[in-house]
């Protein structure tokens, strides 16, 4: 029997794990997993597409391996006053039906990043390399294996919202590149003319603002991982998903036997 926890920064990250996996699975006609809650008080609330729906770190059993989802809440695991970085001790158990599991292998999720981020500020361990080396040792520290994706395709300094631009069904994907860049601009220039003070670019932003058009759930909570669940929005066959969904395969198999 495997033991897996699957390591995300947040609960973004969970949410869209969660969708993928979802998304494989039917795709390859299977059912969808029960999913259990760690802690009900942890938890988030969707209002998706499909329903209400809640999220939080979760465990299931299949096909006789465990594994569970945890968000380690940020990647910089370092205990106050050290420079050893070193993930909270508590992931390396999953608990399912009253059972304590021991973890005997780790894939960590993560963003890459740039080195700098949208206000120019330099990013701790940001862009791919820097990430990469950084959470590799963190996860060394854990007892068992360990394998590690860096969002949005385990090569360049990028994360989960620039992931998810990229997968934009038609006719979407060709709205934020011709309105996007032009909208932004815009916008700096009045409010320099006025003296306002002004954020640089945010892939956050775009992919956020850009949902409230076209979600309903969405619009009125603000959440763009509820539009996972619309049906209309995404491409989850697109190229810019083969390097995670591969990477998924054939590191957790047990989320589609």
């Amino acid at each position: 029997m495997a033991v897996v926890n699957i390591l995300v920064e947040g609960k973004d990250d969970l949410i869209f794990v969660r969708r993928l996996v979802e998304v494989m699975r039917t795709a390859s006609g299977l059912a969808p997993l029960e999913w259990s809650l760690v802690n009900q008080n942890e938890k988030v609330t969707l209002k998706t597409f499909g329903g209400k729906m809640e999220f939080g770190n979760c465990v299931v059993q299949n096909g006789g391996d465990v594994i569970g989802i945890t968000e380690t809440r940020g990647v910089y695991g370092c205990k106050k006053n050290s420079s050893v970085p070193n993930f909270n001790p508590a992931v390396t158990t999953l608990k399912l039906g009253g059972k304590t599991y021991k973890v005997g292998q780790f894939l960590g999720i993560f963003d890459a990043d740039a080195p700098k981020n949208f206000l120019g500020h330099d990013v701790p361990s940001g862009g791919f390399k820097a990430r990469k080396a950084y959470l590799n040792g963190m996860l060394s520290r854990l007892p068992g294996r360990h394998s590690l994706f860096l969002l949005k395709d385990n090569g360049s300094d990028t994360c989960l919202e620039e992931l998810a631009v990229d997968i934009l069904a038609a006719p979407y994907n060709h709205i934020l590149p011709k309105h996007w860049p032009s909208y932004r601009a815009s916008l700096k220039a009045d409010f320099l003319a006025n003296h306002v003070p002004y954020l640089e670019y945010s892939r956050k932003c775009e992919i956020a603002q850009f949902a409230t058009a076209v979600d309903q759930e969405v619009a009125k909570d603000l959440y763009w991982l509820a539009a996972l669940w619309n049906p209309n929005m995404w491409n989850w066959g697109a190229t810019a998903l083969a390097p995670l969904t591969t990477h998924l395969k054939s590191t957790v198999p047990a989320l589609f036997a």
